[in-house]
């Protein structure tokens, strides 16, 4: 409700806040816990922490706790992980936002001092056999457009089971960019298409 009362009237704004309010992952208990229960209300505040931090009367501390909640939820979840250095290059080289650079590389510092030492702790734990890493295969999922295996409406949301060659793209990272790199260069328009405005929207 109140990121949504930064950007519309009240009325749309309170409407913003009743969908949330009444979303099932959210008021829902089962017997299994769900991440988006926790995930979904931490992207929340990190979106509200960043429309304070990025308002003109922004100063540093709304971009220190804007890295924190992103490190945070990222603990959850790894989706938005490469959020903010993809703020910090557009801080760069946009001349409009430079200004802006102190705190966006504060917002950066602390989202790394929360997320590295994680990274680094399963760096040095061996993943036990067939585990999937969460990173890989977010990187994996989210590579094909439409979340459709070649545009058939019947794999729609499960591209990744008619993925003949799905074991060797998940396996690891690099194998998993390599595949959204073979997509690019064979596709660019719809990929870039798919990453910068479809796939946001879908997300969110």
């Amino acid at each position: 409700f109140l990121v949504a009362l930064r950007l519309a009237p009240f009325g749309w704004a309170f409407a913003a806040g009743v969908l949330v309010a009444t979303q099932p992952h959210l008021v829902v208990i089962s017997d299994y816990l769900l991440t988006e229960t926790l995930f979904t209300p931490l992207v929340l505040a990190f979106v509200l922490a960043f429309l304070h931090a990025a308002a003109p009367e922004g100063k540093k501390w709304h971009a220190a706790v804007t890295g924190l909640l992103l490190g945070v939820a990222c603990l959850v979840r790894p989706q938005l992980q490469f959020v903010p250095w993809l703020v910090l290059l557009a801080v760069c080289f946009v001349p409009r936002l430079r200004p802006r650079l102190k705190q966006a590389a504060l917002g950066c510092v602390l989202f790394a001092a929360v997320v590295l030492p994680w990274q680094v702790r399963n760096a040095q734990v061996p993943m036990p056999a067939g585990e999937p890493d969460l990173m890989v295969l977010s990187v994996y999922h989210g590579a094909f457009p439409g979340m459709m295996y070649e545009g058939g409406p019947r794999t729609l949301g499960y591209a990744y089971r008619y993925d003949p060659e799905s074991a060797a793209h998940s396996r690891d990272l690099p194998s998993a960019l390599a595949f959204v790199g073979e997509g690019f260069a064979a596709h660019p328009a719809r990929y870039a298409y798919w990453y910068l405005v479809d796939k946001p929207l879908m997300f969110l």
